[in-house]
């Protein structure tokens, strides 16, 4: 029978099989899909099995129950295929496509059960032992890019920079070298699915392990309790954090040593409703980009940023929310210049990825140690280039600006939706008009899409309304591509992500607006009547050209 896939509006993933019954969603206990989505009424709408697919009807929902942009009251759904309900999002997939990256064994009302490729190897109750555990995560070690080597060569480093030796830990007592293990396929794991975040959520009896693979949250086993907490304790000892305070907030890092290279860790346990959860975020510099050709701009913004990144003052600002890709870009623009003949001095909070030849300052509150000090601070030490991880407050902005108008080449982070609200941003902060418009030199705009898997997407005909959504770019396409699911993309459709971008050089026309603190509409025109390209359009070429979905480029540009 096909599984249902339930994407919820944080970007979590589970995975349901049908069966040959009728299947009832809404916020309702007595629904078989019980869900707790604001949006979506009681009982929202169901699926029912026909000879042709599922017949997807909606229940008289308020908000309905849509598939694109079409409300429908009845509709014919295939293996494919995908509907939104509230703020839900709904896809069938085909039985074979079921990935290793599910968790087994979460029921749900009516007997329909979360499910994945190895549920028969999950432990069976809450305290099933070790060995029964490593049966299920040890699909860690099959999914994602092959290496060339396997987990029991993975080294780990601790807090101080030691190596601790597996032999040390491999003649401990049995549960030690079981969370070694857990540990190095967890480790592993992450570096064959490019993971960037691992969570270990204690549930009550068991303990859920999930990865956030290009963005999106997969589940991947649950763990028997006591193996879960062996492995967190030994965690915490490489980190050299208090194995007894649980119920505080506890912070480290460690590393993993693997043959090709080494991956940092960023750890984080916080105490939660049945113990502490341990979430890591991994700091993989293979992933950093080696210049800005590994970005994929559209060729001439490319060259723009070239130009700006060349010039011996001024401001560079990246702008997009949390997890869209700002330090990845702001990195990428780092490698191009000459640290040799340049004093680069960056302040960061953390310091994500070691950089040969720069001056790399964390931010440290505890000591008073705040962007705009440091800033302050580090004007002080002669520098060329100065790179502020973000701009928070008003403080940093204004250092920042002066900064870049009197002989420095400023990059910063700032959160803003798009390149026009930016500059709005900044006004709001303090920033005098007269400093925004003669300082910033160029603002990017980015959100990060998902690009389709390779080996499992489908072509689909172009329609006229998805031509009226895309714009000009799809003005003579007569296909696009959709997503559809596999063991290889671990069932989501998707493999990877890229960048879309808005880019906005400064002109007189921008800077005239600013001036004058006209509208952010005004500010809009201006640009626009300049070649400021809108973000939809560069999302709309790469679904022309089969690399994302519409879905994705709607599921990521609805709020700009």
């Amino acid at each position: 029978m096909p599984i249902l896939e339930v994407i919820s509006e944080d970007g979590v993933v589970r995975r349901f099989e049908l069966d040959s019954e009728k299947v009832t969603i809404g916020r309702h206990a007595d629904n078989r899909i019980k869900l707790d989505d604001h949006r979506m009424s009681r009982f929202h709408c169901e699926l029912a099995p026909i000879a042709e697919g599922y017949q997807l009807r909606d229940l008289g929902s308020s908000n309905g129950t849509r598939i694109g942009e079409q409300a429908i009251n009845k509709a014919i759904v295939r293996p494919g295929q995908a509907f939104v309900a509230g703020r839900t999002r709904f896809r069938l997939i085909d039985p074979d496509a079921r990935t290793a990256a599910s968790v087994g064994g979460a029921g749900f009302p009516g007997g329909l059960a979360a499910q994945g490729t190895h549920v028969a190897e999950a432990p069976p109750q809450p305290k099933a032992s070790p060995a029964g555990t490593l049966g299920s995560i040890k699909a860690l070690t099959k999914i994602g890019r092959p290496l060339n080597y396997d987990e029991s060569r993975i080294g780990l480093i601790n807090a101080r920079g030691q190596t601790v030796h597996a032999a040390e830990l491999d003649k401990q007592h049995e549960d030690a070298r079981t969370a070694l293990h857990l540990l190095r396929i967890l480790i592993y794991g992450c570096a064959r699915t490019g993971a960037s975040d691992i969570h270990v959520e204690p549930k009550g009896g068991s303990v859920l392990v999930r990865l956030r693979i290009d963005g999106t949250m997969i589940s991947i086993t649950q763990l028997d309790d006591n193996a879960a907490r062996q492995m967190m304790s030994l965690v915490k000892v490489l980190c050299e954090i208090d194995l007894v305070k649980r119920a505080e907030i506890q912070e480290g890092h460690l590393k993993a040593e693997l043959p090709d290279r080494k991956i940092d860790f960023r750890i984080s346990f916080t105490p939660v409703q049945f113990g502490q959860k341990l979430v890591a975020r991994v700091l993989d510099s293979n992933r950093c980009p080696a210049g800005l050709d590994d970005l994929h701009l559209p060729q001439r913004e490319n060259d723009a940023l070239r130009r700006a990144v060349a010039r011996e003052s001024g401001m560079i600002l990246i702008c997009g929310p949390t997890g869209s890709g700002k330090t990845t870009t702001l990195y990428a623009a780092l490698r191009e210049l000459d640290a040799g003949i340049r004093n680069i001095v960056t302040i960061e909070d953390p310091v994500e990825y070691e950089l040969q030849g720069l001056t790399q300052t964390p931010v440290n509150a505890e000591r008073d140690h705040t962007f705009s000090k440091l800033l302050r601070s580090c004007l002080r030490q002669d520098p060329d280039v100065v790179v502020v991880g973000e701009i928070r407050d008003s403080d940093t902005a204004v250092t920042a600006m002066q900064a870049g108008n009197t002989g420095h080449l400023v990059l910063s982070t700032i959160h803003a939706q798009n390149a026009v609200s930016t500059l709005v941003r900044l006004l709001d902060l303090g920033v005098e008009p007269y400093m925004v418009a003669s300082t910033v030199t160029l603002v990017l705009a980015q959100r990060l899409v998902r690009t389709l898997c390779p080996r499992c997407r489908r072509q689909t005909p172009m329609r006229d309304e998805d031509i009226a959504r895309l714009g000009q770019p799809a003005a003579n396409a007569t296909q696009r591509w959709e997503a559809v699911g596999c063991r290889g993309c671990y069932g989501t459709g998707y493999q990877g992500r890229r960048a879309i971008f808005e880019l906005m050089p400064m002109n007189d026309g921008v800077r005239d607006a600013i001036m004058d603190r006209l509208s952010m509409s005004a500010i809009k025109q201006a640009a626009m009547e300049t070649g400021l390209r809108p973000m939809i359009e560069h999302g709309a070429e790469l679904v022309v050209n089969g690399i994302t979905s519409l879905d994705e480029i709607d599921r990521v540009t609805g709020s700009i």
